[in-house]
This record gives C-alpha cells, sequence and structure tokens, in this order.
C-alpha cells in the first residue's frame, strides 16, 4: 500500500494561494479601520493634517499605480521584458534571472452588465465633475496646495478606475496573482474610504445648512451671532475638534471638511455627492468579484462564432407594451409630482409640498407592490435554471442588490420610528405618512423578492415562450425603477424627515444610507434589464450559461436549450 504524501503546507500552491488571500483581506480590513479612525480622529484634524494628507494620497496613490501596473504590465508584457534588461543593466538583477509574464487576457466571466458599467461610467463622470470644480474654486479661492493634490489624485484615480471597470472587468489573472490579489483589496479599502468620506462632507453640510434655516428672522444681532455660532460648533464637533476649526491655517489645510462648490450650486451638490458614493459602491464591489475570480479555472475562452453573434444587439420586446404604457403613466405621475412640489416649494409651502410628495409617494408603492405581487403569481409557471450561481457576475448584482434593499429598509424603518416619536410633540408628522412608509418597505421587500426569483426562471415550454407569462410586470417595473431613480434623486435634495426628533444618531445614519436609496432603484433596473433579456430568450446560443439543461414539458418531452 502507497503511503500518502504530507507535504508542508508552504509547499502546497493552494495553500500558499489561501494564505495570499487571506493576508490581502485582513489588510483591506487594517486600511480601512485606520482611514475611519483618521478622517474622525480630531487629532489629525488639529495637529497632525500634514499625517491625514500623506495618508490620502498615499492610498489614492497605489491604487492609481496598481491600475497603471496592471495596463503597462499585465495588459502589455513588452514593457515588462523591458523593465527586465533596464534592471539587469543597472545591476538590480542577475543576467541568468528569468522573468516570465504571460498576457493577459479577457476571457474571464466578468463583472458586471454593460448596463451596470455604463452606470459606473455616469456616475464617476459626475463625481468627477464635481471634484473638478472643487479643485478650481480652491486655485481661486483658497491656494491650497495639499489639497489640490489630494483632489487631483482622486480624480486621477477615480478616471482611471472608471476606465478599468469598463473596459477590463473580464480580465482573466494568469500571472501576478499575489500583487493582484493586494492591489484589489486596496482599491476596495480607497472605495469604501471615499463613501465614508464623502458621506460625513454631505452630513456636515446637511447640518450647517439646517441650523442656519432654523434662526428666526427678528432676532436682534446679538442673538443671530449667537446662534449662528451655536449651531456651527454642534455640527462641526461632531466630526472635528472646535479649536481645529478656530485655526485659520488649520482650516485651509484640512480638505474634506465641506464642499466650497455647495456655495455656488446648493442642492445640486447633493446630487454630485450621491454619484459619488454610488460610484464608489459599484467600484468596491467589481473589485471584490474580480478579486474572488484570480485563484478561478473556469475561464471561458471565447470563439469567433460567439464573439459575432455577441456583437449584435438582439431584443424582443413582444408582449411588453401594456407594461411599458403603463411604466410610461407611472413616469408622467412622477415627474409631474415633481413640478407641483416645486412649484408649493417655490412659494415656501411647506405643508401642500409634503402633502403632494406623501400621495405621490403612496400611490406610487403601492401600484409597485400590486405590480410585483401580479408577477410572481404570472411566473409560477416557468422553470427554474439551477446553474444561475455559477456567474460571478449575477453573484455580483445579487451583492449590490442586497446591498441597497439595506438602505432603503433602514430608511424607511427609521422614518417610521421618527413618526411615531413626533405624534407626542406639538409639530407631529403627518398622519399620512405611517402608510407611505409602510407601503414603501413592502414595496421594496417584495420587489426584491421578485427579482431574485425571477432572475432563476426561463421560459422553456410552448406556452409559456409564445405567452411569456410576467414580461408585462417586468417592463414596468423597469420602467418604474428608472423613474423612482430620478424622483429619489429629486426627493434627496429636499429632506422633509425631522431628524431632531429622536436619535442622534439617525441624521448621520440616513445621510449614510440615503445614496443607497438612489442606488437601490439603478441596481434593480440594472437586474430587471438582465431579466428582460434572459428569462425569456428563446435562443440557446444567446444565454448567459453554456451547460445544456433539460427541461420536461407536460407532455413528457424533452427539451434541450
Amino acid at each position: 500500500m502507497e503511503k500518502p504524501k504530507n507535504g508542508r503546507w508552504v509547499d502546497n500552491p493552494n495553500a500558499r494561494s489561501f494564505f495570499c488571500s487571506l493576508m490581502s483581506l485582513l489588510y483591506a480590513l487594517m486600511i480601512i479601520v485606520v482611514a475611519v479612525v483618521i478622517e474622525i480622529s480630531p487629532t489629525f484634524k488639529k495637529r497632525l493634517y500634514l499625517g491625514e494628507t500623506i495618508f490620502h494620497i498615499w492610498m489614492y496613490g497605489i491604487g492609481t499605480m496598481f491600475f497603471v501596473y496592471c495596463y503597462v504590465f499585465m495588459l502589455n508584457p513588452g514593457w515588462f521584458r523591458y523593465a527586465q534588461k533596464l534592471f539587469y543593466k543597472i545591476g538590480w538583477t542577475n543576467e541568468d534571472a528569468s522573468w516570465s509574464l504571460e498576457k493577459t487576457s479577457h476571457t474571464a466571466e466578468g463583472a458586471g452588465s454593460l448596463y451596470l458599467r455604463l452606470g459606473a461610467m455616469v456616475f464617476g463622470m459626475v463625481g468627477i465633475v464635481l471634484l473638478g470644480i472643487e479643485v478650481f474654486l480652491l486655485i481661486r479661492d483658497h491656494n491650497c496646495y495639499l489639497s489640490i493634490l489630494q483632489y487631483s489624485l482622486i480624480i486621477i484615480f477615480a478616471f482611471v478606475q472608471m476606465h478599468f471597470i469598463f473596459c477590463n472587468s473580464k480580465m482573466a489573472i494568469k500571472t501576478s496573482k499575489s500583487l493582484c490579489k493586494f492591489g484589489m483589496m486596496h482599491n476596495i479599502s480607497v472605495n469604501i474610504f471615499t463613501w465614508l468620506r464623502f458621506v460625513i462632507v454631505k452630513a456636515a453640510s446637511k447640518h450647517k445648512k439646517k441650523q442656519a434655516k432654523m434662526i428666526p428672522v427678528s432676532s436682534s444681532s446679538e442673538e443671530m451671532e449667537r446662534q449662528i455660532t451655536e449651531g456651527l460648533t454642534s455640527v462641526i464637533s461632531s466630526f472635528y475638534d472646535i479649536e481645529a476649526t478656530m485655526n485659520p491655517l488649520n482650516e485651509t489645510l484640512k480638505p474634506g471638511k465641506t464642499l466650497h462648490a455647495e456655495e455656488y450650486f446648493g442642492d445640486l451638490t447633493t446630487f454630485f455627492v450621491t454619484c459619488i458614493v454610488e460610484y464608489s459602491l459599484i467600484g468596491a464591489a467589481v473589485m471584490f468579484i474580480m478579486w474572488m475570480s484570480i485563484d478561478s479555472t473556469h475561464l471561458h475562452h471565447s470563439t469567433p462564432q460567439r464573439v459575432k453573434r455577441r456583437s449584435r444587439m438582439r431584443i424582443d420586446c413582444s408582449r411588453s407594451s401594456t407594461g411599458l404604457f403603463g411604466g410610461i403613466i407611472f413616469m408622467i405621475l412622477a415627474f409631474v409630482s415633481i413640478g407641483v412640489y416645486s412649484v408649493f416649494d417655490s412659494m415656501h409651502d411647506l405643508s401642500n409640498s409634503v402633502l403632494c410628495f406623501g400621495i405621490i409617494d403612496l400611490v406610487m408603492f403601492v401600484w409597485v407592490f400590486l405590480v410585483c405581487i401580479f408577477g410572481i403569481w404570472k411566473m409560477r409557471v416557468l422553470q427554474y435554471r439551477k446553474d444561475h450561481s455559477h456567474h460571478s457576475g449575477e453573484i455580483l448584482d445579487e451583492i449590490l442588490l442586497v446591498i441597497g434593499l439595506f438602505g432603503e429598509i433602514v430608511y424607511c424603518c427609521i422614518a417610521i420610528d421618527l413618526w411615531i416619536t413626533t405624534q407626542q410633540t406639538k409639530d407631529p408628522m403627518p398622519g399620512y405618512e405611517l402608510p407611505v412608509y409602510i407601503s414603501r418597505l413592502m414595496a421594496v421587500f417584495v420587489q426584491a423578492v421578485f427579482i431574485f426569483i425571477s432572475a432563476r426562471l426561463v421560459a422553456r415550454g410552448p406556452d409559456e415562450i409564445r405567452q411569456k407569462p410576467g414580461k408585462q410586470a417586468v417592463t414596468f417595473l423597469l420602467v418604474a425603477n428608472v423613474t423612482l431613480f430620478f424622483f429619489a434623486t429629486y426627493e434627496s435634495m429636499k429632506p422633509t424627515l425631522p431628524y431632531d426628533k429622536s436619535a442622534a444618531a439617525f441624521p448621520y445614519i440616513i445621510y449614510g444610507v440615503s445614496p443607497l436609496v438612489v442606488f437601490y432603484r439603478f441596481h434593480s433596473s440594472v437586474c430587471l434589464v438582465d431579466i428582460f433579456k434572459r428569462t425569456y430568450n428563446t435562443k440557446p446560443s444567446d444565454m448567459t450559461s453554456s451547460t445544456s439543461m433539460a427541461t420536461t414539458t407536460s407532455t413528457g418531452a424533452s427539451l434541450e436549450p
């Protein structure tokens, strides 16, 4: 009997690969924690602002350098061989040193659909516009070179990552795997840090604006000055030390505490910040999926025939007209309500403007809820596709959908808590607000269930292929979620919840999850587009999965996709 081999784990390639993945994960965790501490610590804001700036430059600089390495060496190995010769000439390597670097191909499964990558590109462009304006204002008004350098690095990182996500999400990493694991995890931490940083900026700006509105017009000059001082102090002290803000030098050298662009663009800055947060979320999720696929051996090598078929866009719009025109009515209703709200807001009629949004919210969310229930019932006759969970792109969609759903649930639960709390005060929230947020919570929950289930279904029987059950509901929900994306974006610029009537942490939680509320609508539309294309697709060669799947009809016949 042959004795089983029992070598050292350090000699096992799989063990070494796991160890490298573990260390890269712990590295990202450590970087995120350190970044959070530095961002909210008053010590760094007061005395160690230079160290904080150096840390920020290091974060975005290393992230950009990793993408440059991927472009220069992994996608163009000729540069790597040139560097090898250069190192030999300057004496860094021996003549017999053999460095092998295989050109990276784009044959992996990919991280994200075209719609998601287009969304990342749009969000990234809008965020870069805000950062560019901020750099211009810093150059013109403040002459803070450290801040200019920091924002410039963020712009470079955002643009390079945007190009990388759009063009190289299917990159199959075959060499430099250990370096790529640490690089991917570093960029995940950079994106999460960017998310946190701009959430803090948004929270501070909103609180300053709210405190300014609470000052009565009839106050004396001394009383007004006192209230302004107390308001700004209560906001800034939540994140930074008060003494640091009293020092003009420190104030100039500390970027990120507030956005100077808000002085010129007002509520539109909220939209810009939301785009930056959503772009960072997509970037972190895509980098995580690519990090998971580094050790994957299931690479899909595309054949010329498959590439030719995928170059053509084929959309079957049959059995979708009712859902399309229902969605158009939904869209008209939403944009009319935005116009009515704007009229009341310009007249400073807060009660009627809130009533307008409340009624429209209730109608829209009940409508979406009923359509989701109808769609689940209609799609009960479709068949389950068992190979769904094997695709990294679909895993990415599910992760992002759960993150957006988390934001919606947190937002609705806080709103319900605020409604209950304010009923015992002199200025309670209107009674219709409670059914609005309850219906909203039910609608987002049922829609998530609908998306998760329908993404795993496929029409294979002759009756299902002809009738396409549930396609009207999918079409309507697609248009409705695109509409709600713009509606929620506008609604986030006009917050109406009385945050100060309950827990002190609620405002900061709301500012943190409100971009997720908008993102939930965007990514729901991404998932619904994939469902629209795949569930009712009758051409087997266009299916995402290449695995054959046998299904049985009511007559016992077997159909192969």
